[in-house]
């Protein structure tokens, strides 16, 4: 008797984090992500805008390399990066993955024909 019962508590268990992991993010990012230098880290505090405009833009460059954007988009991504690299309220380590973020893009941007 006790096996079915310790199966059925598994199952409930698996059911209840299942439910919680659908509500935690209704736009999951594909795990794996070259992009996503901060998933699974500490929710960022409301009033870090600078640490939430990371992460969207982390975001963004993963829907920019998995989608099929065009240049015009992939060009304001990359103005974007160059305001946050020279803006005071970003750490090291954020302008350090806007860099990289920004590599990734630039070898994106490449693959188009030349005008």
């Amino acid at each position: 008797a006790a096996e079915p019962r310790g199966a059925s508590t598994l199952g409930l268990e698996k059911s209840s984090s299942e439910d919680k992991e659908a509500t935690d993010d209704p736009f999951p990012t594909p795990t794996g992500s070259p992009c996503d230098g901060e998933s699974g880290a500490a929710p960022i505090a409301e009033g870090d805008i600078a640490g939430q405009f990371t992460r969207v833009m982390g975001k963004v460059c993963t829907q920019l390399l998995v989608s099929r954007p065009d240049e015009e988009n992939i060009t304001s991504y990359l103005q974007l990066i160059e305001k946050c690299l020279m803006h005071e309220a970003f750490t090291e380590t954020q302008k350090k993955r806007l860099l990289a973020w920004k590599q990734q893009v630039l070898k994106l941007l490449r693959t188009f024909p030349r005008r």
